[in-house]
C-alpha cells in the first residue's frame, strides 16, 4: 500500500518536473546564446587592450551594438536567476540544504552581475554625449577605459561565483540520476571559471582562459535537461520519496503557482525547522560571520565603488544581513544550539539597507536619518545580548558578542559623530567672511593690501587653512585670499557634484561679490593647479600670472604609469569615506581633525576625486597664457616615476616662465611643510615681475 502511495505521488508529479526541466533548459540555452554574443561578438570587438583611444572610439562608433550588449547581459542575469530556481525545484529531493545553497550561489552571481554592468552604462553615457573632439580628450578615454575594466574586474568576480555554484551543481548531479560524465564535465566547468576569476584578481595581465576549455559540461548539461523533459523521470528515481513525503504531498494552499511553493516549503521543512544534531554552533557562526564580512568588502571595491553615500551603506548593510540570515539557517540546520533570534537582525538590517539603496536618500534626509540608527541599532544590540545570553552557550558566544559589542561602539561613535558636527560649527574669523554665489555660500579669507591680488586655490581636498605658513607672508606685499571651495571647510555644499568650470565660475562670482578686483595671480597646488588653469581658460582677461606648485599636468593619466591604479585608490577611498564619517571613523583611521573629517567635507572630497578626470581634461583647453608670468614648482622627493617628465610640460604655457626642481622636497611640504618659504618665494617672484615687467629668473 506505501509502495502504490510513493507510486502515485511520483506520478502527480511528473509533469511539473517535466515542465520546470524544460523551462530551465530553454532558459540555459538562451543565456548560452545571448552572453556570448554579449561578450565576444560586441565587447571583444570593441574593447582594445592598454588602448584607451581606441576603446573609446570604436564604443562611440558602435554605441547601438554595445547597448544592445548591456541589455543581452541583463537578460542573461534574468535568466539565470529562473534556471536557479528550476535547478533548485529538480534537484531538491537529492540533498535540500545544499540545492538551496547551490542555487542561492547563482542568483548571488546573477546580482554581482548586474551590479557590475552599471560600469558598462556609464561607460556609454559618457560617449553618447560627447562630441568628436572630447572623445578625444585623453581623461574622458581614461574614464571610458576605466569603466570598462572595472566591468570586466567585476564579472571575474561574478564568474567566481558563479563556479562555485557548478561546482556545487556537479556535486548535486553526481547523486541524481544523471550520468556521473555530466557531473564530472559540470565540477570541471566551475573549477575553470574559479580558477580565471581568482587568476585575474590576483595576478596582473592574466591572460589565461581555462574556462574557454572546460565549458563542455554547461552544453552537456542544457542537452540533458531537455532530454529529461522529453524523457520524464521514473518513480525509482532519487526525487520520487521526496515528493512523496507528507510535506511534499501536502495540499497546496497558498495559491502560488507550483514551482514556488515548493521551493518556499523546501525552505521551510529544511531550514527553519530545528534538526536534530549534536554539532557545535561555532563552524556555523564562523562561516556566517565571515561570509557576511567578506560579502561586504566585495560589494564596496565592486559593485558600490564609485557609488553614493546611501549604496555604500545599503550594499554593507545587505552584506551583513545576509550574514545574520546565514547564521539563523546554519546553525539551525547543523548544529545543536539553533539560533533562530539571528534572523531579526538579518532582516532588520538587509531592510534598511535595500531601502537605502532603492530609495536614494539625499544629503538632508541621510542627516535627519543619522540621528535614528545610533539608538536604534544601540537597542538592538541590547536585544541581540540578551537572547546570546539565552540560546547561545560554549566557545559561540565568544565569536558573537565581539561583534554585537562592535555594532554598539559603532552606534556610539555615529552619535557623538552626530553631535560633533552639529556643535562644531563655528562663526567665520574677523578675517573671513561667507559670501552667496548662488545657492550657496564660499568662505573667503583675505588679507593684505594692494595689487594684483593673490588667489590660492589648495589641492584636493584642501581647504583655505592649508595655506597657513603661505598667505602671511604674501600678505606684507599684496592683497592674498584664500577661499574654501563648495562642501569644504566653512564653505556651504553645492546642490551637487561640480566639474571644473562650476568650480570656476563660484570662484569667478565670488571674487566679484567680495569686492576683490582683478587680474590675479593664481596659485594652485596639486590638484589645484588644474582648478585655477580652467579658471585662467574661462576667465582669460583676468589672470596676470600663475604659479603651479607640483600641479597635476592635463595627461597626468597617460603621462603617469602608475597614476590610474593611484586614481583608483583614491576612488575607492573617497567611496567609503562619508559612511565612515557618518560612524566617526573616518578622522580616526585617515588621522584628521574633527573639522576635516565630517560627512560634508568626506561628500565634497569624494566629489572631487570622481570629477578629476573631468577637470583634468577641461584644464586642457589653456593651451597659452602668452607672455604673462609663470613659476611651476616641482618636488621631486617621494615623486611617482614620470613626475619629473609631466612636470616640463607645464613652463611652455607661457613664454615668460620658470621651472624650478626642488631634489628634496615633497608634495606636502611645498605649501606645510619647510619647503613652503620656497613656494613663497615662487609667488613673490611673479609678482616682482608683474610690477617691474622684469624677467623670471
Amino acid at each position: 500500500m506505501a509502495i502504490r502511495s510513493l507510486t502515485e505521488a511520483s506520478r502527480r508529479g511528473e509533469p511539473s518536473r517535466r515542465r520546470t526541466a524544460l523551462a530551465t533548459a530553454v532558459s540555459l540555452l538562451l543565456t548560452a546564446l545571448l552572453a556570448p554574443f554579449a561578450q565576444f561578438g560586441v565587447l571583444q570587438t570593441l574593447v582594445v587592450p592598454a588602448d584607451a583611444a581606441a576603446t573609446t572610439n570604436n564604443i562611440a562608433a558602435s554605441l547601438g551594438p554595445f547597448q544592445a550588449a548591456i541589455v543581452a547581459f541583463l537578460i542573461v542575469a534574468i535568466l539565470d536567476v529562473v534556471v536557479a530556481l528550476g535547478l533548485y525545484a529538480l534537484l531538491r529531493p537529492v540533498n535540500a540544504g545544499l540545492a538551496l545553497f547551490t542555487g542561492s550561489l547563482r542568483i548571488a552571481y546573477a546580482a554581482v552581475f548586474v551590479f557590475t554592468m552599471f560600469n558598462l552604462l556609464e561607460a556609454a553615457q559618457l560617449v553618447s554625449g560627447a562630441t568628436a573632439s572630447a572623445l578625444q580628450s585623453v581623461p574622458l578615454q581614461a574614464q571610458v577605459a576605466a569603466s570598462v575594466a572595472s566591468f570586466d574586474t567585476g564579472w571575474h568576480l561574478a564568474l567566481g561565483i558563479f563556479g562555485l555554484h557548478l561546482i556545487g551543481l556537479g556535486t548535486l548531479l553526481f547523486r541524481f540520476t544523471a550520468p556521473r560524465l555530466l557531473a564530472a564535465l559540470v565540477v570541471l566547468a566551475g573549477l575553470g571559471y574559479l580558477a580565471d576569476a581568482i587568476g585575474t584578481i590576483l595576478i596582473t595581465d592574466y591572460r589565461l582562459t581555462i574556462s574557454t576549455f572546460t565549458f563542455v559540461g554547461e552544453a552537456l548539461l542544457i542537452f540533458w535537461l531537455f532530454w529529461r523533459a522529453a524523457r520524464g523521470s521514473r518513480s525509482s528515481e532519487v526525487g520520487a520519496p521526496d515528493d512523496a513525503s507528507p510535506v511534499a504531498a501536502r495540499p497546496r494552499a497558498s495559491g502560488l503557482p507550483v514551482q514556488v511553493d515548493r521551493v518556499l516549503r523546501g525552505i521551510r521543512m529544511c531550514f527553519l525547522q530545528p534538526h536534530h544534531s549534536d554539532r557545535s554552533p561555532v563552524p556555523a557562526i564562523l562561516a556566517s560571520l565571515v561570509g557576511g564580512a567578506v560579502l561586504a568588502v566585495t560589494l564596496v571595491v565592486t559593485l558600490a565603488l564609485g557609488g553614493s553615500e546611501p549604496t555604500v551603506t545599503g550594499s554593507v548593510l545587505v552584506a551583513f544581513g545576509l550574514g545574520w540570515g546565514l547564521m539563523a539557517i546554519l546553525s539551525t540546520r547543523f548544529s545543536a544550539q539553533p539560533q533562530g533570534w539571528a534572523a531579526v537582525p538579518a532582516a532588520f538590517l538587509a531592510s534598511i539597507g535595500l531601502g537605502l539603496i532603492a530609495f536614494q536618500p539625499g544629503p538632508a534626509a541621510m542627516n535627519v536619518l543619522g540621528w535614528v540608527w545610533p539608538p536604534a541599532l544601540a537597542g538592538l544590540a541590547v536585544w541581540m545580548v540578551v537572547h546570546v545570553r539565552r540560546h547561545l552557550r560554549g566557545r559561540g558566544r565568544g565569536l558573537v558578542v565581539p561583534v554585537i559589542v562592535t555594532l554598539l561602539v559603532l552606534a556610539v561613535g555615529g552619535g557623538l559623530a552626530n553631535v560633533s558636527a552639529a556643535t562644531g560649527t563655528s562663526a567665520p574669523p574677523a578675517t573671513g567672511r561667507l559670501v552667496d554665489v548662488g545657492g550657496h555660500r564660499l568662505y573667503i579669507e583675505c588679507t593684505g593690501k594692494g595689487g594684483p591680488a593673490v588667489v590660492l586655490q589648495a589641492g584636493l581636498g584642501g581647504s583655505s587653512s592649508s595655506w597657513a605658513k603661505i598667505a602671511p607672508a604674501i600678505a606684507a606685499t599684496t592683497t592674498v585670499c584664500a577661499y574654501d571651495r563648495a562642501g569644504h571647510g566653512q564653505s556651504d555644499e553645492a546642490a551637487g557634484p561640480q566639474d571644473g568650470i562650476a568650480l570656476a565660475t563660484d570662484l569667478h562670482t565670488l571674487l566679484e561679490r567680495a569686492g576683490v578686483p582683478g587680474p590675479y595671480v593664481l596659485v594652485g597646488h596639486s590638484s589645484g593647479g588644474p582648478y585655477v588653469r580652467v579658471f585662467a581658460a574661462q576667465y582669460p582677461d583676468e589672470v596676470a600670472g600663475m604659479v603651479l606648485l607640483d600641479a597635476q599636468p592635463s595627461d597626468v593619466f597617460t603621462a603617469l604609469p602608475g597614476y590610474p591604479g593611484v586614481y583608483a585608490t583614491f576612488r575607492t577611498v573617497a567611496t567609503i569615506s562619508p559612511s565612515l564619517a557618518r560612524i566617526g571613523l573616518l578622522g580616526l583611521l585617515l588621522g584628521l581633525p574633527a573639522d576635516q573629517s565630517t560627512v560634508a567635507v568626506a561628500r565634497g572630497a569624494r566629489d572631487e576625486v570622481f570629477a578629476l578626470p573631468t577637470v583634468l581634461r577641461q584644464s586642457s583647453a589653456l593651451t597659452s597664457l602668452g607672455d604673462r608670468s609663470l613659476v611651476v614648482v616641482t618636488a621631486v622627493a617621494e615623486a611617482p616615476a614620470g613626475w619629473l617628465a609631466a612636470q616640463d610640460s607645464l613652463p611652455r604655457l607661457s613664454t615668460v616662465s620658470v621651472h624650478r626642481v626642488m631634489a628634496n622636497a615633497t608634495h606636502n611640504s611645498l605649501i606645510s611643510g619647510v619647503d613652503a618659504p620656497a613656494s613663497t618665494q615662487a609667488i613673490l617672484d611673479v609678482l616682482s615681475s608683474i610690477r617691474t615687467g622684469t624677467a623670471l629668473r
